[in-house]
C-alpha cells in the first residue's frame, strides 16, 4: 500500500463513527491501527472495526469487438503471489457493478472483498483473447 493510500484511509477512519472517539494505542488500549501488507486494519476500544483489503491490484485492461460484442479481459495480480493473471472482464464488470471498462477501481474494490478474492483464485487464467 503506498503511504499516499495509507494516509487517506488514516484520515478518513481517524474518528470512531460509532463513539467518537479518535485516540489509538496508550494504557488502557483506545483501539489499534495497523497497516501490513496491503491491508490497512483500524479498530476501537467500543468494538467498531474496519478492514480495508488492497492485495489485489487492477493493472490492465484490453476490449475488442467480435460480432457486434465488446468482450474484454482484465489483468490482475495478487499480493502473495507470483505473476499476474487474465480475467473476463465482462463477468467481472457485472460482480464489480461497474458499466464501463475503465472503471477499474471499481473492479478493485470488488475484487478485494472475501467473495471477489474467492473468485478471482478460483476463475480459470484466460489464454486466447486475441
Amino acid at each position: 500500500m503506498f503511504a499516499r493510500e495509507a494516509m487517506e484511509l488514516t484520515k478518513k477512519y481517524a474518528t470512531c463513527p460509532e463513539c467518537g472517539n479518535d485516540k489509538v494505542g496508550g494504557e488502557p488500549s483506545q483501539g489499534a491501527l495497523i497497516i501490513e501488507d496491503d491491508v490497512f486494519t483500524r479498530s476501537c476500544k467500543c468494538g467498531w472495526s474496519v478492514t480495508v483489503d488492497k492485495r489485489i491490484k487492477v493493472h490492465a485492461h484490453s476490449t475488442k469487438k467480435l460480432k457486434g460484442v465488446t468482450t474484454g479481459i482484465v489483468e490482475i495480480s495478487f499480493h502473495d503471489k507470483a505473476g499476474r493473471k487474465y480475467v473476463d472482464m465482462n463477468v467481472l464488470k457485472q460482480f464489480s457493478g461497474a458499466k464501463r471498462s475503465n472503471q477499474t477501481k471499481l473492479m478493485e474494490d470488488w475484487l478485494n472483498t472475501k467473495e471477489g478474492r474467492e473468485w478471482a483464485l478460483n476463475t480459470p487464467h484466460i489464454s486466447n483473447f486475441f
